[in-house]
């Protein structure tokens, strides 16, 4: 395995844990987060081979801790063996739970502002 191309390919996403992408107990749905990790698996492979790649399988997935909503989840993927035809990605999931800080934070929309005008039919 060529280390530096595996260096190179090592892939990292972070993710808001937001109330739409959770369930009734207000964590994380187990298919989101398997989704997640997929989706870093796949952009670490592309990244590594240059080609087009596929999901063919993925190994036993435990969920041991709930993620909760308001969570920043950290996904990295890193090429873990390369074979002939294939390769494995080892995907690392951690979170930490949001703290709230003290200060100011000022949000600035960027896009033009768009105006909604109702007309009463008569």
């Amino acid at each position: 395995m060529d280390s530096l191309r595996i260096d190179q390919s090592e892939t990292r996403i972070f993710k808001a844990v937001f109330p739409d992408s959770t369930n009734h107990y207000d964590t994380l749905f187990g298919g989101t987060a398997m989704q997640l990790m997929d989706e870093v698996a796949f952009i670490a492979a592309t990244r590594y081979t240059r080609k087009k790649v596929v999901t063919v399988s993925s190994d036993k997935i435990d969920f041991a801790k709930a993620i909760p909503s308001g969570t920043i989840i950290e996904l990295i993927g890193r090429v873990a063996h390369v074979g002939n035809t294939s390769l494995k990605v080892a995907v690392e999931f951690s979170w930490k739970i949001c703290i709230p800080m003290a200060g100011n934070v000022r949000f600035t929309v960027l896009l033009p502002l768009w105006r909604l005008t109702i007309t009463k039919s008569r």
